[in-house]
């Protein structure tokens, strides 16, 4: 599973006038939960690009004044006329503890069914995988070659 580094600052005004003005200068308001206590930090817009805007399930590891921290994102809210992100939560990741986390799925080939002119629907596009982090894949493939109708 790939990483994606951040760099963040801690966040000791708590509330949505704070989270409104760390939007205004351009960083998303987040908290991680997980370890000891939350820790509430916000990052540039721009760093989290290649973790929300991808296919494949990512770890980051957020350095927060000096210190780094692994985690995963847990959930994303966003804005509903701008379409901009709003807060992200994440949930740090122990040594030895496993994680529940969402992975992709990939379909591979096309299947005999679609090929002689029948239609497929996807239900499923993730999966929910638990272990530890180092044993999760960031995608996971699937063949579908061998589908017929019916």
């Amino acid at each position: 599973m790939q990483s994606v580094n951040i760099e963040g600052t801690l966040r000791t005004a708590l509330g949505k006038k704070y989270a409104k003005a760390a939007r205004a200068e351009g960083h998303v308001p987040c908290v991680m939960y997980g370890g000891d206590a939350p820790v509430h930090f916000s990052a540039p817009t721009m760093s989290f690009r290649d973790l929300l805007y991808t296919k494949e399930a990512r770890k980051a590891a957020i350095t927060i004044d000096g210190t780094v921290y692994e985690a995963i994102l847990k959930d994303s809210q966003w804005h509903v006329v701008t379409d901009q992100v709003q807060h992200l939560d994440f949930i740090q990741v122990l040594e030895g503890k496993p994680v529940t986390l969402e992975v992709p799925i990939a379909l591979i080939g096309m299947a005999k069914g679609v090929r002689n002119g029948g239609s497929m629907k996807i239900i499923l596009r993730t999966v929910r995988v638990r272990g530890l982090i180092n044993d999760i894949p960031s995608l996971v493939e699937h063949n579908i070659e061998a589908l017929r109708i019916g």
